[in-house]
């Protein structure tokens, strides 16, 4: 017998078997890819909008990041399903927010947050470290010369080298982030080797995509203050899915540059989705 597509579930009481309590996936095109390694910020920033439930994810997403703590970390939970489906190509990439998924969330957030605290707190000193001692020497070297301008000018050398730096360490980050998305592990997620691996092979596509990306997203902030504040959180659910997708292109470009394909993590089923029914007739006929 035939088995049926990959996109359909498996009816549990075999092929054309009335409607089930079993998962059901509608067969919604996935958002354009790029599929060429291309980079393309428009496209991460315009990725909400082409899901048919867009103005139920602005919604529900306002309302998690106005629950403390909890709410953020859930949304993070969320992107990484949405950058695991991305990942395989699934039909609808962005799941539908729902209020009954929140724990589920949750749980899947704390991967990336742990990854993204454990990364930020080195990363933070090296800058440190690297300003610290451009303006020692800025100083040393206007007192051994007596003049002001030595100073001045090693300040401004010193705000781009260390502007220079904090791109770099940020393409390391977000190799760390990408892993955590992707894995949800934590040692798969630091393992330092991939991270310089992954950040070696796609730190200018990184520096060049976020910094336009940062262009484009920028006037949904100021349409946020615009609307008393209210708007900011629409506006970071739109930016931060965006990043999600971008940071989806980038790791399509570390994988057309000849990088070793990340072990996603097993597809785990959503509840609001594992409740819904297979409508009548869903099942194709043998």
């Amino acid at each position: 017998m035939q088995q049926p597509p990959g996109n359909w579930p498996q009816a549990p009481q075999g092929w054309g078997a009335p409607a089930q309590q079993v998962p059901y996936m509608p067969q919604v095109p996935a958002p354009e890819e790029t599929g060429d390694g291309q980079v393309r910020a428009f496209d991460a920033l315009k990725f909400l909008f082409r899901d048919p439930d867009w103005q139920n994810n602005l919604l529900i997403g306002s309302v998690f990041y106005m629950i403390p703590m909890i709410g953020a970390l859930a949304l993070m939970g969320w992107h990484c399903e949405i950058m695991q489906r991305l990942a395989r190509k699934h039909p609808k990439p962005i799941p539908k927010l729902e209020f009954s998924d929140l724990t589920h969330y949750l749980g899947r957030g704390v991967a990336p947050f742990v990854v993204s605290m454990v990364m930020a707190l080195p990363l933070s000193l090296g800058i440190s470290v690297v300003v610290t001692a451009i303006m020692m020497m800025g100083v040393a070297g206007a007192a051994a010369t007596r003049e002001p301008a030595v100073m001045i000018l090693v300040g401004v050398v010193g705000i781009v080298l260390s502007w220079i730096v904090g791109l770099l360490l940020g393409a390391v980050m977000n190799a760390a982030m990408t892993r955590a998305e992707l894995t949800e592990d934590f040692a798969a997620s630091l393992s330092m080797g991939r991270i310089l691996d992954y950040a070696g092979k796609t730190w200018w596509a990184v520096l060049l995509s976020n910094f336009v990306y940062s262009l484009v997203a920028t006037p949904l902030i100021f349409v946020g203050y615009a609307m008393c504040f209210v708007g900011m959180y629409p506006a970071l659910i739109v930016i931060v899915t965006g990043m999600t997708h971008l940071r989806h292109q980038q790791y399509g470009h570390y994988l057309a540059k000849g990088g070793e394909p990340v072990a996603i993590k097993p597809a785990a089923s959503i509840p609001s989705e594992a409740q819904a029914v297979v409508p009548a007739g869903a099942y194709p006929q043998r």
